[in-house]
């Protein structure tokens, strides 16, 4: 399982926050513009669920929605 607090971290800023009932791992990042974060969020889908800040959900739902309606 990725994320783990003993496994490689993808960004400095990652953090470890805690395991979730169904195996799941809850951890941080901290990034400047949602162009930082949303490449590595695709490359997870549909591992990778956005829990917060809203506007990074928000900005990614309407990238995903552009894609899906030019292809």
């Amino acid at each position: 399982m990725r994320f783990k607090k003993e496994m490689k971290k993808f960004f400095r800023s990652q953090k470890f926050i805690s395991e979730t009932k169904d195996n799941g791992v809850l951890f941080s990042v901290e990034y400047t513009q949602d162009l930082e974060i949303l490449p590595f969020i695709q490359k997870w889908l549909p591992d990778l669920e956005i829990l917060e800040p809203q506007s990074l959900k928000d900005s990614y739902k309407i990238k995903l929605k552009k894609a899906l309606t030019l292809h």
